[in-house]
């Protein structure tokens, strides 16, 4: 269980502002396919030490349907999940990830047409640089139920930080407020998305063709199939591209791409409000996508690497 002074830090983070609309970022599959090539980029140590930490705590009544880790990925943008564990403080620890979590999908940099002046919003990369040092002093701890939400939240969020709408938001005449990361910046739903931020979530219909994905139900994409689609993501980035570790340079990297290829103020094939997707936005978005979902997992690795360093 984390001590008093750790959850008012994060309390007070809560309190810099809430999204109300969906935060998640790449669909469950793209989350998955991020971990699965952060898994094989491990070291021997930090893969045993993650499997340890999702299949083999006490709570793994809980987790079997997030098992093995890659599954997890997904698990934070289905928050309703319930706790079946009759340990206390097993569900304590799981209700406030619950609670404060709200804020940490997201990264939002202000892309400003006019004269406005928006409120700074989003945490994600304050959650990576407090999730890594609360993972590791859990693990000191031997406090391996709350290690293990934390790499659960851990995989997602360096996910959701390499996916270009989670770092940026629209302000101009038609969004004086701020789209809210696409959220608000309807298009044709041609693909099935009815908003931008949606569309970017599905990695702009890569796996449209994909088996559903439902924690509750027990349904996940077959394993063969998220290790050859990581094994093919993988060769998108280079390993010196995926070297950089810090996530304030992550959300800036993704937040450029949504300024420069997202929305239609750089990029004339960028579908304007209410304009359906062209061929080429969605093929070029979805080698993006691809190539992010690269980094992320790399870079996820890299962090996990330096962080589970003995065996557990």
């Amino acid at each position: 269980m984390m001590q008093q002074s750790t959850a008012k830090t994060w309390v007070s983070a809560l309190l810099l502002g809430v999204l109300s609309f969906s935060a998640q970022a790449w669909d469950a599959t793209g989350h998955i396919i991020v971990a699965q090539i952060a898994y094989d980029y491990l070291t021997p140590v930090a893969r045993q030490d993650v499997d340890f930490l999702i299949e083999k705590t006490h709570f793994e009544k809980d987790f079997s349907k997030f098992s093995p880790y890659v599954y997890c990925a997904s698990w934070p943008d289905y928050l309703g999940y319930s706790v079946e564990s009759r340990d206390r403080n097993t569900k304590d620890v799981f209700n406030f990830f619950r609670i404060l979590s709200k804020t940490w999908h997201y990264h939002d940099t202000p892309i400003v047409l006019g004269d406005y002046h928006p409120l700074s919003e989003g945490n994600s990369v304050w959650a990576v640089n407090n999730l890594v040092p609360q993972l590791a002093s859990a693990i000191a701890k031997k406090d391996y139920n709350t290690a293990a939400y934390e790499l659960a939240f851990l995989t997602h969020i360096v996910g959701d930080i390499h996916q270009p709408l989670h770092n940026a938001s629209l302000y101009d005449n038609d969004f004086p407020r701020g789209d809210i990361g696409g959220n608000l910046y309807s298009i044709q739903p041609t693909l099935g998305p009815k908003n931008l931020h949606s569309a970017w979530d599905e990695s702009l219909g890569h796996f449209s063709g994909w088996p559903g994905y439902s924690p509750n139900a027990g349904y996940h994409p077959p394993m063969n199939l998220l290790k050859e689609t990581a094994i093919e993501f993988e060769a998108l980035c280079s390993d010196d591209q995926a070297s950089q570790v810090d996530p304030e340079a992550w959300s800036k990297e993704a937040g450029a791409i949504a300024l420069d290829f997202v929305y239609p103020m750089h990029n004339v094939t960028a579908p304007k409000l209410g304009e359906a997707l062209s061929e080429s936005y969605v093929e070029k978005g979805q080698k993006i996508a691809a190539v992010q979902m690269c980094l992320a997992g790399k870079r996820l690795a890299a962090v996990l690497n330096n962080t589970l360093r003995e065996p557990l």
